[in-house]
């Protein structure tokens, strides 16, 4: 079942370049057999959908997610070379992908 409320075509898009640019670092955060993972082809209404079936909830999430890429969007025009500006870039991604029940996996270095 769709939601009723649905993200832009365009956010959608832009999660999922997000995904492909941070792919190798990403790893499912939820239990594989009930819910639909999100990927670089993944429809993101029906993934958030299956993460949140409660449907205030997904208008919520959903609302979240149209904003985080609202800003990430312009703070990535923003050419800035501020390291505070790539940490806020980077905790905003962390709350697309853990909206998403995705996490970044952690190398040691």
């Amino acid at each position: 079942m769709m939601p009723q409320h649905q993200l832009l075509a365009t956010t959608g898009y832009y999660i999922r370049q997000l995904i492909k640019q941070h792919g190798q670092e990403l790893q499912s955060a939820v239990a594989q057999a009930t819910q639909l993972i999100a990927n670089t082809t993944a429809d993101i209404n029906r993934v958030i959908a299956s993460l949140y079936p409660n449907e205030s909830e997904t208008t919520r999430m959903m609302s979240e997610l149209e904003l985080l890429v609202k800003v990430h969007q312009h703070l990535r025009s923003q050419n800035s070379l501020y390291a505070s500006t790539f940490e806020q870039l980077q905790d905003i991604e962390s709350r697309i992908f853990s909206i998403l029940g995705l996490s970044r996996v952690c190398y040691a270095s």
